[in-house]
């Protein structure tokens, strides 16, 4: 993964007007949803305009995931939205960025907390793609070994209600698939299947998304499989339940935004869930929180995630 540099300013001129002429000028107009919220937890978009160069270098970049974007000497890490381009130019229209906070491995925290109170779960995960650290590098870290032998794999669910499912070693077609996942350098529809894709094909799922778009597409295929499922996607572009914004969660039964305030949970802030600069600092904290010595921030995120799974 790479992370390219884009430099910015606040846009003052809003309007198709001022759109128009701000493209002549070889400037396109952008959006940043971030941790600016109106009074019902949603995101509120920050405008700002880039370089149409620069921008253009994101998207024909290979390898790249994050960009840094600058606006007025504020630095903001970010993944792309959206991007729009003239149906005949090709020439970008406008662009629209998540501002994205690495965590610590909060999905992985909930699976055991609900192991730990008594239902089975069997988690399928791989290593980081865009943090520190992922499930996998974080299971590692305390020795366990990666399997796909079923009779394990058995004996770890019966004795401990949890068994960890190293994607790769399941995911036999996908080596074939994955140069031109390499070359392509940008999410494709191979990020979205992994989570669809568990080898017990469990009867009860919970995911997260980080867009409408794909909760969306998550739905339509849960409701294909028939199966009982939830999945939540945070305004603020988190993948999880985080506290930090509103969410919405869609199940088979309902669809239904919720605040944290509806969890008798208070809102956080991004900086109380980051996890961390280094790897060593993610697992630091996934200890605590399992060890009961996180902090409130990092406790509530987890209880809020693993009850979401348990109901």
């Amino acid at each position: 993964m790479k992370e390219i540099n884009v430099n910015g300013q606040k846009r003052t001129d809003l309007g198709k007007k001022a759109s128009k002429q701000l493209r002549k000028e070889g400037l396109v107009p952008c959006n940043l949803y971030g941790e600016k919220k109106d009074e019902n937890g949603l995101p509120v978009a920050f405008s700002f305009v880039a370089s149409m160069a620069e921008l253009r270098k994101v998207v024909y970049t290979p390898h790249v995931y994050v960009v840094v974007l600058n606006i007025d000497g504020e630095e903001h890490k970010a993944i792309i939205k959206e991007l729009q381009f003239h149906p005949t130019t090709d020439a970008l229209l406008h662009a629209d960025f998540y501002e994205v906070n690495d965590t610590f491995n909060i999905s992985t925290c909930a699976a055991f907390v609900i192991a730990a109170c008594g239902y089975y779960v069997t988690k399928h995960g791989n290593g980081s793609a865009t943090s520190v650290s992922g499930a996998s590098n974080v299971l590692q870290a305390h020795g366990v070994r990666f399997t796909d032998d079923e009779s394990q794999l058995r004996r770890s669910l019966e004795a401990t209600h949890i068994c960890y499912l190293h994607a790769p070693l399941f995911a036999y077609g996908m080596k074939y698939a994955a140069p031109t996942r390499k070359a392509l350098g940008i999410p494709t529809c191979f990020n979205l299947l992994g989570p669809l894709v568990n080898p017990c094909q469990p009867r009860n799922s919970l995911h997260g998304t980080a867009s409408h778009d794909q909760q969306r597409l998550y739905v339509n295929v849960h409701q294909r499989m028939g199966d009982n499922f939830g999945v939540v996607n945070s305004y603020d572009g988190y993948d999880e339940i985080s506290l930090t914004s509103g969410f919405k969660l869609i199940t088979n039964y309902f669809e239904k935004v919720f605040t944290p305030k509806d969890m008798g949970l208070d809102y956080v802030n991004p900086q109380d869930i980051y996890g961390g600069a280094t790897a060593e600092e993610a697992w630091r904290i996934f200890d605590n929180v399992l060890e009961g010595t996180s902090t409130d921030a990092q406790r509530n995120v987890v209880i809020a995630n693993a009850a979401c799974g348990i109901a």
